[in-house]
């Protein structure tokens, strides 16, 4: 990155595309210039930075996310929303736009430039009308150096659209995605280095326990008490949702969520299922025995051990702890030891990732849910707590109901900051993105909040 310009990716690089960073149109004056693997030119900020508020409607952008009262009330996962990809699918060197539906049929909009967009949905071949698409993820799935969709969605396999180089989506139906659960967010990266692209899926819940059992079933939960073996007889459809155990002086239990997909490309952008269980190991080398039934919103892979291969965060909501894997250089990897990483958020929601200090590694910020206003703070009580530990025990993760920026150290450890930084407390946070708004080469954040 120079000073004020602005870079690009050369052609044939894959990225992941943002919900939040877009460009349309021109960049500013200037031409661009090839510089080896990538090209720049001279942008004007005008002086300030931000943006300006566009009318999308005026611009040809007509989508709402809107799923009637009824079915929020039937299924509460139908109140948190729905993803957006950005990225040029037909290379005309423009991004268009991919608004996931959930609840209401998903949509694409190209961009013919200045700022204006057209439906393109039908022409495109993406008929998805019926399919509850919960986030989006464009990418080259297949080698063929154009953007593919990649779907998660919720409550039937994940799907993937490839793209014929001109814009058009074919399904397909081949691609190897199985399971039927409620997925969230889809993270993509070589992890094998066998130069192609593989994905993980994070997943929620299909069908929250509150919208399946009945009050008098749910309060079964107060009943259980453990025989004289220290042994808990959880009735069926109790074990299906919950997780109930005896410390020895409570019956604890909390809600379990659906287990996560990881698949492998094979080449041609089919992929095999893979087990967690095959590929993630505890921190101390030990496979893990159980899959792990965690409330997956966003996963995201980047190197941050500087080895050069990319590991994986994934943000888990509610009490679940967020999986931080290390990849071990195989494709297989390894959770980081909690004495690398002290503390997380507690419902973490987003994750943004950056060199927000210019030391040449990659930091990382997870969002939650803690008021900017002390005064409404003071009303906010999580239902999750951290527990105590006992004298001499050090070697544990605490989860806060906070943002947590985690300053990465360069040798595989990482100092929480959030309150020194100022971003501890920025509402209830869905999405994040670290970029340069004003142009002044330093990273700037930007956050999505609200919920209704």
């Amino acid at each position: 990155m120079r000073a004020g310009r602005w870079s690009a990716a050369a052609a044939g690089v894959c990225l992941v595309c943002s919900v939040l960073s877009l460009a349309c149109g021109e960049a500013g004056p200037g031409e661009w210039v090839v510089e080896g693997s990538y090209r720049w030119r001279d942008v004007d900020p005008q002086g300030k930075g931000g943006f300006d508020r566009l009318d999308a409607a005026r611009h040809g952008i007509d989508f709402v996310y809107d799923v009637a009262e009824a079915r929020r009330y039937e299924n509460r996962i139908f109140v948190e929303g729905a993803g957006v990809a950005i990225g040029d699918v037909d290379g005309d060197g423009l991004a268009d736009l991919f608004f996931a539906g959930f609840g209401v049929p998903s949509r694409l909009f190209h961009n013919r430039g200045g700022w204006h967009f057209d439906d393109v949905t039908e022409e495109a071949g993406i008929a998805l009308e019926d399919v509850l698409v919960r986030g989006a993820t464009l990418a080259d799935v297949d080698g063929d150096r154009d953007l593919d969709l990649v779907l998660a969605v919720h409550g039937a396999p994940n799907r993937l659209l490839v793209n014929d180089g001109t814009g058009v989506f074919e399904p397909a139906d081949g691609a190897g995605f199985e399971a039927s659960r409620g997925s969230t967010t889809s993270a993509l990266a070589d992890i094998d280095g066998d130069g192609d692209l593989d994905v993980y899926f994070a997943n929620y819940k299909t069908l929250q326990a509150d919208d399946v059992l009945s009050d008098a079933q749910r309060a079964g939960l107060d009943r259980l008490r453990p025989g004289p073996d220290g042994r808990i007889d959880v009735p069926d459809y109790l074990a299906e949702h919950y997780h109930v155990d005896f410390d020895g002086r409570f019956v604890r239990w909390w809600e379990l969520g659906e287990p996560d997909e990881f698949y492998l490309n094979q080449g041609d952008g089919h992929f095999r299922a893979i087990s967690l269980e095959s590929r993630f190991r505890q921190s101390d080398g030990r496979p893990l025995t159980d899959p792990l039934r965690d409330w997956g919103l966003t996963a995201r892979f980047s190197d941050w051990d500087g080895d050069g291969d990319p590991d994986l965060y994934v943000a888990d909501d509610f009490n679940s702890p967020d999986r931080i894997w290390i990849n071990r250089g195989d494709g297989t990897f390894a959770a980081a030891p909690a004495t690398a990483i002290r503390t997380t958020s507690l419902s973490s929601m987003a994750v943004a990732v950056s060199d927000i200090d210019r030391d040449g590694d990659l930091d990382l910020l997870t969002t939650d849910m803690l008021a900017r206003d002390r005064a409404q703070r003071v009303t906010q009580i999580t239902g999750f707590n951290p527990e105590p530990e006992p004298p001499g025990v050090i070697d544990t993760r605490v989860q806060e109901n906070r943002n947590a920026l985690q300053l990465n150290r360069g040798d595989g450890t990482f100092a929480e900051v959030a309150h020194e930084a100022g971003v501890a407390a920025s509402d209830w946070t869905w999405g994040a993105l670290f970029m340069d708004a004003d142009l002044d080469g330093y990273e700037d954040l930007l956050v999505t909040t609200g919920h209704v």
